[in-house]
């Protein structure tokens, strides 16, 4: 009993494991089926300095005939250095069979001279790829779209010198883009349902995988100077009017107690003791007039003494900065060797910048013209990295002096 039951439960388990197993297959045999294999078809792609567009993928089943639209459209105008206008290279047909192995069919190769495609041309823009004797068997068409920019040199160049620079030549460059058409994706129809309109316009959109660039540049004014000469000002007269109101403050003090003693002393003594006062408080107010005027002059004297003082030291200041910015200026600033110098492909050589007086400390700074020729570090040595010519210049930072030296390579 025991052993039946076991042997059940086992023959169970293998069931469910085989049928697990052909539905993975299965799975896997459908999503193989389904995978679609349709890349930058109806979709507008940057080749050279063109934009294109494959479109309008049709099939006529009793013909076995396949076309496609191919649509171009310059993209930065006429130029004498432009790319070449986008030409067809390759296109196979893709088939899988019986055993699943897949196999390719190319009807045209430029490469090896295959060439079994019809090419109509529609107008400037578009043209129309036509290919017979295609089996619906197929998986997939592949096709490659090639813009040359042919080798060409710029144009001769002159620097400060005089010295005629030879144009850089640019060697031959090849564009190529590729677009992948799945059988889901072409139209299937008869030869009585292609109603045979030919496609004359084609909406292009922005190109895809088109570099974007932006600027983030900024600038912040600097308003040191405004800021010193508002602190400056404001000091200034905080200090005048402290000064007077404290003298004058102090003198109006004075006059009010004296007043009020008068007027004490007025009501014990009579007519007389009020003329008394009268003088008194005269006298008093001439003498507040004349310490008020004299407190005044003196601050007056003092605010011109500090303007005058303020403004000699600028003045000073300003005289001693100029002659000494004078004084670190070298009175004499080249290279040595100055004269035009000749290096061999892969040699260096050191160039020393040459200054009077010899106690003048400089911050030099050099460049080369042409780094593709010659390239120079910061201690002045220059090695010989291209063919031809160019310039060698150093700068003192701190005076603005410049020296410069033509070093040919070959």
């Amino acid at each position: 009993m025991f052993e039946r039951k076991s042997n059940i439960i086992y023959l169970v388990f293998l069931s469910l494991c085989g049928l697990m197993l052909a539905l993975l297959i299965g799975t896997k045999i459908l999503k193989k089926d389904k995978t679609n294999f349709s890349e930058n078809y109806n979709t507008t792609l940057k080749v050279g300095d063109y934009i294109i567009k494959a479109t309008n993928a049709t099939y006529i089943s009793d013909k076995k005939e396949m076309y496609f639209y191919l649509s171009a459209k310059q993209e930065t105008g006429t130029d004498l250095h432009t790319s070449s206008y986008p030409e067809t290279t390759l296109i196979s047909f893709t088939f899988r069979d019986k055993n699943g192995k897949e196999t390719k069919k190319r009807v045209l190769e430029k490469e090896k001279g295959t060439d079994d495609v019809t090419k109509t041309v529609i107008n400037d823009m578009t043209k129309k790829y036509s290919v017979n004797d295609i089996d619906d068997d197929y998986i997939y068409i592949y096709i490659e779209i090639v813009s040359v920019r042919d080798e060409y040199k710029e144009e001769d160049t002159k620097d400060e010198f005089g010295n005629v620079y030879e144009g850089k030549t640019h060697a031959k460059e090849e564009y190529k883009c590729v677009v992948v058409i799945d059988k889901t994706d072409i139209k299937v129809v008869s030869s009585e349902e292609d109603d045979s309109k030919v496609e004359t316009t084609v909406s292009f959109e922005k190109p895809k995988e088109t570099e974007k660039s932006s600027d983030n540049s900024s600038s912040v004014p600097d308003d040191s100077s405004s800021d010193n000469s508002s602190d400056s000002g404001a000091e200034t007269t905080t200090k005048s009017t402290d000064n007077s109101n404290s003298e004058t403050t102090s003198v109006s003090a004075d006059t009010t107690t004296t007043a009020g003693n008068t007027t004490a002393n007025g009501g014990n003594g009579g007519g007389n003791q009020t003329e008394k006062t009268s003088a008194a408080t005269s006298k008093k107010e001439e003498k507040t007039t004349a310490a008020t005027s004299k407190t005044t002059a003196k601050q007056s004297s003092q605010t011109t003494t500090k303007a005058t003082t303020k403004a000699t030291t600028k003045a000073t200041t300003k005289s001693t900065t100029k002659a000494t910015s004078a004084a670190n200026k070298p009175t004499e600033f080249r290279t040595e060797p100055n004269m035009p110098i000749t290096l061999k492909l892969g040699k260096t050589t050191k160039i020393k910048a040459v200054y009077t007086p010899v106690s003048y400390v400089p911050a030099l700074k050099w460049e080369s013209f042409d780094t593709s020729k010659v390239t120079v570090s910061q201690d002045g040595t220059v090695k010989a990295v291209g063919y031809g010519s160019t310039i060698i210049k150093v700068t003192d930072t701190k005076s603005g002096s410049t020296a410069s030296v033509m070093v040919t390579v070959n």
